[in-house]
């Protein structure tokens, strides 16, 4: 991230009085609007901020070192700009610079914990943009996301880009004051529906989704407004692939919240697991208004695209994804597909490497490298064993890395894709058909590779990968 007036490490230095302050845009939340909604903080002397960076070092604010960059009042669906420099790219300090513009968005109000405590934050999503500039200035001058805390009347989370400019609250002394709790509403939900939500989202976590979809019942008892418990609870519900119960949770969250872009993304995303593409490319254009930089949202509009087989588009929005995310590996994964799938597998070798390369651990990635590399001519099969040597094998998709490894033979991964939970015994066996089917189709085995193609494109479920391109491969091969 450049070094900007007024926005070098975003609240870390600076003062209020140097006339760099945001452009104050009229807009007001929409009438139906039930999220807090939260005034300027009035300030007392002997308010302070301590802040601890990534590398351990620490710094003090007092009250007179307040962020430029909160535009007030604030709330979920707030959008604000503000002006600022960048410097030509890798040049010194003071370079000559150009005018840029930082445009945030407020995308959420949740529950965030810190070394400093559990605060209920304004999540915030900055980008600095430079319109009409040269090819020698920083081509895009950062993205970042800080956390907005009212109780601690400052930002209490910044994560940038690099982590150079990230810092988190440890400790903080502010003043009461009457007048700014009485323009704050609502401040915050009851403290034991939070946490309740919070040990919703631990029991999610490490899979235990009918204990956390308990916990939310709770939370939502206590507050019935609470959009985010609604929005996780389909999230969970959605683990359980009980998908018309998540759709039901996403709409009362986003009747709540009309604003909510996740509560969107995920809806479409939900839509997209029971088939039904066009609705949920259209929840996903909702997000992407609400959010115009919502890496996420691009990435599942992709993704439903490519299920509908319109690669082009799909690609546009993958690249998109990557644009506004460089380490958002599902995209490069996704894009390689539908290159793979238009009959260019040069160029899916060059996205499923990035994707491994940022998920090494991944190995559905790995598989598809492979795939991409054999289906170019190229002898994958060093760089699978390479790439695959340290990983644990045992779990699924493991088998199948060793079946193409010639560890196993088919019958072997059939037993492995067993399973005694009954949908993730379909869910692998469908894989695994796939899988085998790629195999027998890089040895020109077509009678023994239809059976399998058939299989996996009526028993997986709509929303795998695997089921598109058992169809899209039969396509291809005029079936």
């Amino acid at each position: 991230m450049p070094l900007f007036a007024c926005a070098a490490l975003l609240f870390l230095v600076g003062s209020l009085t140097n006339g760099c302050g945001p452009r104050l845009l009229p807009e007001r939340p929409p009438d139906n609007y039930k999220v807090s909604i939260v005034e300027g903080p009035t300030l007392g002397m002997e308010d302070y901020w301590i802040y601890q960076r990534p590398d351990g070092s620490r710094i003090k604010l007092g009250a007179g070192n307040l962020l430029y960059h909160v535009e007030f009042p604030l709330w979920v669906g707030r959008v604000w700009r503000l002006p600022s420099t960048a410097s030509l790219l890798r040049q010194p300090q003071g370079t000559r610079s150009i005018p840029v513009e930082i445009e945030c968005f407020a995308a959420a109000f949740e529950p965030i914990t810190l070394k400093a405590g559990e605060f209920e934050a304004f999540e915030c999503r900055c980008q600095c943009m430079i319109a009409g500039a040269a090819g020698g200035y920083e081509p895009d001058c950062g993205r970042w996301t800080f956390w907005y805390a009212p109780r601690a009347k400052n930002i209490v989370s910044i994560i940038t880009e690099s982590t150079t400019g990230s810092a988190e609250l440890i400790e903080y002394k502010v003043s009461e004051s009457k007048v700014f709790q009485e323009r704050t509403k609502p401040l915050t939900t009851p403290a034991n529906a939070v946490t309740f939500y919070n040990r919703g989202n631990a029991y999610r976590r490490n899979q235990d989704y009918d204990r956390a979809i308990q916990n939310y019942n709770d939370a939502i008892r206590l507050n019935p407004a609470y959009a985010s418990a609604f929005n996780n609870r389909g999230i969970a519900y959605v683990n359980k692939r009980d998908y018309d119960r998540a759709i039901e949770d996403y709409n009362e969250a986003i009747r709540i919240n009309p604003n909510y872009a996740r509560a969107f993304n995920n809806r479409g995303n939900a839509y997209r697991s029971k088939g039904d593409h066009d609705r949920a490319i259209e929840d996903h254009d909702e997000a992407i208004r609400i959010d115009p930089n919502y890496a996420s949202a691009f990435n599942n509009r992709g993704n439903a695209y490519k299920l509908k087989q319109n690669y082009e588009r799909a690609i546009k929005d993958y690249d998109q994804a990557i644009r506004s995310n460089p380490s958002y590996a599902y995209a490069f994964q996704g894009r390689g597909i539908a290159k793979f799938f238009q009959e260019r597998p040069d160029a899916a070798v060059s996205d499923f490497s990035k994707a491994a390369e940022l998920q090494p651990a991944n190995l559905y990635h790995l598989l598809w490298l492979y795939l991409a590399e054999a289906r170019a001519g190229h002898d994958g099969l060093a760089n699978l064993q390479s790439l695959s040597q340290e990983l644990d094998l045992g779990k699924w998709p493991g088998p199948v890395i060793n079946f193409y490894l010639d560890k196993f033979n088919e019958s072997a991964l059939l037993a492995a894709a067993q399973n005694p939970d009954p949908k993730l015994r379909s869910e692998q066996i469908c894989e695994a058909n796939f899988y085998t089917a790629e195999a027998n189709l890089l040895q020109n085995a077509l009678t023994e590779a239809l059976p399998l193609l058939r299989a996996a494109e009526k028993d997986c479920p709509p929303n795998f990968i695997e089921s598109h391109a058992a169809t899209a491969e039969l396509k291809r091969l005029g079936y």
